[in-house]
């Protein structure tokens, strides 16, 4: 986005998932008496300013101000909170202006490292290995950044949407995406790792599905129930309950109780 974000006198915005490029002399991001506003998951190329903003949050982003002398600039913002940003500085400053009125800055990342940046005693002073210029994303699983973060609620995806790693999310913008995967003595997949969000797989002797679970999100949980042929007769996630009803090898017929109280909600007829 080649433009501003400005918000004034509106409480509780998010901006978040935006790519702001530079924006000749004004901010990109321009925030004024706007109590909770959040800037979250963006990579910012141009000054970004909040001021009078009690509550505000930025919460994993990428800011690349290695030229031009520009900055995050924060001003009479109470109890504001800064976690798991990466600020790319130009050597000689640090890339965020705090004025100091109980702002909580940690768990961030500054390079290169001098003597302009902020002192946090979670925060990193390393390069953290990112594909610049493209996408800002962590290329190196050896990144200081990976994983080096600290859970917030309510800040669960990246840049692109992704889930974020519930427990310990990688610094900046685009989360540092991993996936672990361990199948049974079958071969089959058993369980998937993905960023700390686990997905378990259950199958019955002749290989047909029968579990779903889901860590993160319950109510996506499933299970599934056959006939001796081997059709998928039931299947519930969640709450919700369908069974179907089978000519040969075909669907006839859905019925769908959506919330599990043993009535049929919706039927569908297949010709």
């Amino acid at each position: 986005l080649s433009g501003r974000l400005e918000l004034a006198d509106i409480p509780n915005v998010r901006f978040q998932g935006f790519y702001l490029t530079e924006t000749n002399t004004a901010a990109a991001v321009s925030c004024h008496d706007a109590e909770g506003a959040t800037l979250a998951s963006c990579v910012v190329l141009a000054d970004t300013v909040f001021s009078n903003c009690a509550q505000a949050a930025v919460i994993g982003n990428t800011f690349d101000y290695q030229t031009g002398n520009r900055q995050l600039a924060m001003t009479n913002c109470a109890g504001a909170l800064l976690r798991n940003n990466i600020y790319l500085n130009d050597g000689s400053a640090a890339g965020v202006s705090l004025d100091g009125t109980a702002t909580n800055s940690n768990w961030n990342c500054y390079y290169p490292s001098n003597s302009a940046v902020l002192a946090e005693s979670n925060s990193i002073y390393a390069n953290p290995l990112l594909l610049a210029n493209l996408d800002y994303s962590i290329m190196d699983y050896a990144s200081p950044a990976r994983n080096a973060g600290a859970a917030v609620p309510g800040c669960a995806a990246d840049l692109y949407g992704q889930y974020r790693n519930p427990t310990s999310p990688s610094l900046g913008a685009v989360e540092y995406q991993w996936e672990q995967t361990t199948r049974d003595t079958a071969g089959r997949i058993c369980r998937r790792d993905i960023n700390g969000r686990l997905f378990d797989y259950a199958y019955e002797a002749l290989g047909h599905l029968t579990a779903y679970a889901d860590s993160q999100n319950p109510s996506n949980n499933a299970t599934y129930q056959y006939d001796y042929l081997g059709r998928r007769v039931k299947m519930t996630v969640g709450s919700a309950v369908w069974r179907f009803v089978y000519d040969g090898d075909d669907v006839v017929a859905e019925y769908e109780d959506a919330d599990g109280d043993g009535n049929v909600d919706r039927k569908r007829v297949y010709w």
